[in-house]
């Protein structure tokens, strides 16, 4: 296995746009490929993305991952609470996880690269999961030329419905990619 010396865990907190931009659009198209081959993460976090020396992410930790075409319900139930999609918490709800869990998922990673902080912050798991499922996010103030539409991205990532998210990774993609300042 390649040496990835850091985690998205291990960089300090809130990372300029530029830099938070280019390292969600890296893990967004591993996680497309992924979804490509009939495969969902469903624990992405910043602990499960290592870097390389050059700031490349590696997606791991697909313990959690799953085909997509598995309809069988899964005995395992594990994931981050603080990135946990509402269909985590309340599949009766909100149906089963599956690809648009890993949008959310990337929605929450990108709203704490740029903020610094989760869109939902509580004390205790039962207040975090009401807020998951109840809540509006709540996006602190994002400092950056794209600011306005980087908000946007990230709450449509959140949103509670699995079909008010992007449709596709691919979606989110292009969407990033609206925004990604180009090389100098």
């Amino acid at each position: 296995m390649e040496y990835a010396p850091s985690s998205l865990a291990a960089i300090p907190l809130p990372v300029p746009e530029e830099k938070a931009v280019g390292i969600l659009l890296g893990i967004a198209r591993g996680i497309a490929y992924a979804h490509k081959k009939g495969i969902v993460h469903r624990d992405i976090k910043p602990e499960n993305i290592l870097l390389t020396a050059e700031g490349v992410p590696r997606i791991t930790d697909w313990g959690l991952g799953k085909a997509i075409s598995d309809t069988r319900q899964s005995s395992m139930i594990g994931f981050s609470p603080v990135y946990a999609a509402p269909e985590q918490i309340a599949p009766h709800r909100y149906g089963r996880p599956g690809p648009a869990t890993d949008i959310y998922q990337l929605g929450m990673l990108l709203c704490e690269m740029l903020t610094g902080a989760p869109a939902f912050r509580c004390e205790g798991l039962h207040d975090l999961n009401t807020a998951i499922l109840e809540d509006t996010p709540v996006i602190p103030r994002i400092i950056g030329r794209h600011r306005n539409e980087l908000e946007k991205i990230i709450l449509r990532c959140l949103a509670k419905k699995p079909e008010d998210r992007y449709p596709s990774v691919a979606d989110l993609i292009r969407d990033l990619e609206s925004v990604q300042t180009p090389p100098a």
